[in-house]
């Protein structure tokens, strides 16, 4: 896992709240792994296609069967 911050390497630090955590060795910046979230790319731009015809959030999100937030 690279550090955020520096691009250096880190190691597995602790467990916090369920999720591991990393810490860099040379920054010694802190973080948690961001990664699988979010939706795919083909989700977004379809739903930005959609808003573009005037559709509004709500059936948005309705249709590609999402969440509104």
């Amino acid at each position: 896992m690279k550090c955020p911050k520096c691009e250096s390497d880190s190691y597995k630090n602790e467990n916090h709240r369920g999720k591991q955590r990393y810490k860099c060795k040379k920054c010694k910046y802190q973080f948690v792994s961001r990664e699988g979230r979010g939706k795919d790319k083909q989700i977004k731009s379809a739903a930005v296609t959609l808003y573009l015809y005037g559709l509004s959030f709500r059936a948005i999100a309705s249709y590609l069967k999402v969440s509104q937030l």
